[in-house]
């Protein structure tokens, strides 16, 4: 009866891809060797230094270009935003497969035709203090679980526009740079609060309005009233003596 081969969890896969690649890179200085001596009179010559660092590189960097292309580092926003004027507008920023990034970059950009306007930018280890930036703006990063959360304060209705989250990872190598499709922001104008002193002349205007008409009704009812009682009222009649 066969028997069924050890199952290799995940781990020990990338331990034994590891491996692989560090074998890869022993063999390319091997060739280097090769390539870089000679054999004449039976003297053996040693490579040389830029084979040895070429393949010291190699064999550096390669395990780690091959983590960060296995998993691409994904941005994902919301498609539109509304917010009134001078009101917070808050991009959220969410991003996938970083890894153990010890040192990553996030950075608002505005789309402006063929250029991009950087509004905000921070790293997501250092401190996330307010500052001013173009126009009065201020900005905030707030970070998450496998997410970014950029505020702006003091926005106009002329703002308004496509901001771009682009997230970049800078350490461990390799350098990866990645950008979102973007968030369309519409600054809505707040409509003016009405002036008080307004409602008081209003008030005033139909209150008066009001006491004229009713002072003319009370005068026409008060000569209709008077004109009928004197009509009404009797005569006096004086007794005449006939002669």
């Amino acid at each position: 009866m066969k028997t069924m081969p050890p199952i290799i969890g995940f781990d020990k896969v990338c331990d034994l891809k590891k491996r692989q690649r560090a074998g890869e890179a022993y063999l390319l200085l091997q060739l280097c060797s090769l390539s870089s001596t000679k054999k004449a009179s039976n003297v053996y010559m040693k490579p040389t230094s830029g084979c040895v660092m070429i393949s010291f590189f190699i064999a550096l960097v390669f395990p780690s270009l091959a983590a960060g292309f296995s998993k691409v580092i994904e941005v994902t926003q919301p498609s539109f935003l509304v917010v009134k004027r001078q009101e917070a507008a808050h991009f959220a920023c969410e991003y996938r497969n970083a890894g153990d990034a010890e040192g990553l970059v996030i950075t608002l950009l505005k789309h402006l035709g063929n250029e991009s306007l950087r509004m905000c930018a921070s790293w997501l280890t250092a401190g996330y203090e307010p500052f001013i930036v173009k126009d009065g703006i201020k900005c905030q990063v707030h970070p998450g679980h496998n997410g970014v959360n950029v505020t702006l304060w003091g926005l106009q209705p002329t703002d308004a526009g496509l901001y771009i989250c682009k997230m970049e990872r800078i350490f461990p190598p390799p350098y990866i740079q990645v950008m979102g499709r973007g968030t369309q922001l519409y600054v809505v104008d707040t409509d003016p609060c009405p002036d008080p002193q307004l409602y008081l002349w209003i008030t005033t205007a139909v209150a008066s309005g009001l006491l004229v008409y009713s002072i003319l009704i009370t005068t026409c009812i008060m000569r209709k009233a008077i004109r009928k009682s004197s009509y009404f009222t009797p005569g006096v009649y004086e007794k005449i003596v006939p002669m």
